[in-house]
């Protein structure tokens, strides 16, 4: 299988930088196109199980705490892929060529909920970051790759800073 489209769902938890840099190297190396965005999932508030019934300001509050996270996780991840834009230099195009590694950065915002599953079944592999306790929507974005949409996914460890080094390989046949 020829691997000519890369996807990268960035959550905006922590440094992501690592991530971006793993998949842009790896569009660099087969001359692939990378398409990056943030997926900042559905944000965690508190809801109110027993329908006591809190104000309408109250949950006016809780709405605004909530938006703005899910902006601040945008913003992190837009900057995280910047950053490793910047350290590549892989180029920047919206139509890929193939004859070098490109990439794009796609504005996912109208998708909150479902980025991996729309956008990763249009790609040859998805990059995902390692999913842990600090990692967001992580482990759902694996299952949704590999499960709904299957797709071969690489998870790029916690700070990696060369690809290929020490691989794993893992099947359930």
């Amino acid at each position: 299988m020829t691997i000519k489209s890369i996807f990268v769902p960035l959550r905006g938890c922590g440094d992501e930088t690592y991530v971006a840099l793993s998949g842009l190297s790896l569009a660099q190396r087969l001359n692939a196109h990378l398409t990056a965005t943030a997926d900042v999932g559905d944000i965690q508030a508190y809801s109110d199980p027993a329908n006591a019934g809190f104000s309408a300001t109250y949950y006016s509050e809780i709405q605004k705490v909530v938006e703005k996270e899910r902006a601040d996780r945008f913003n992190r991840a837009r900057k995280a892929f910047g950053e490793a834009m910047a350290i590549t230099k892989v180029p920047t195009v919206d139509r890929p060529t193939c004859r070098q590694g490109s990439a794009y950065w796609l504005d996912s915002s109208k998708y909150a909920d479902s980025v991996v599953p729309t956008f990763g079944r249009l790609a040859d592999l998805i990059v995902i970051g390692r999913p842990g306790p600090l990692a967001g929507i992580g482990l759902q974005q694996v299952e949704d790759a590999l499960f709904a949409i299957r797709r071969p996914v690489l998870v790029v460890p916690n700070g990696a800073h060369r690809l290929g080094a020490n691989v794993a390989v893992a099947w359930n046949g």
